[in-house]
């Protein structure tokens, strides 16, 4: 819906990206220049795995991945949904074997 976010960005009176989405690094390289920062002075916050923290990380910008706000949600985003808790289960069952993982303290 790049038409809907862009009238919102303009009422809102912040800059708006056109062009490439999510997940591709060039879209966080161009915000990045456009706010004239380096990569390690931002952090990206969102709730999508494959797009906010792949993308983010991809481009060398830390991130911190929320749990998702919203309840309804583009059927392609449910869709991902299912893979980013197929993710997440494996890489807590990876933390907690790990020494100083949540479960060992």
């Amino acid at each position: 819906h790049p038409a809907r976010l862009a009238r919102l960005a303009e009422r809102m009176g912040i800059p708006f990206l056109r062009g490439k989405f999510k997940p591709n690094p060039d879209v966080y390289r161009r915000a990045l220049a456009q706010f004239g920062v380096e990569a390690k002075q931002a952090i990206m916050i969102g709730d999508q795995l494959f797009t906010d923290v792949l993308g983010a990380n991809r481009a060398g910008i830390e991130s911190v991945w929320l749990v998702p706000m919203a309840r309804k949600e583009f059927i392609g985003t449910k869709v991902s949904r299912m893979g980013e808790r197929l993710l997440s289960r494996h890489f807590k069952k990876r933390l907690r074997r790990k020494p100083g993982g949540p479960s060992s303290q």
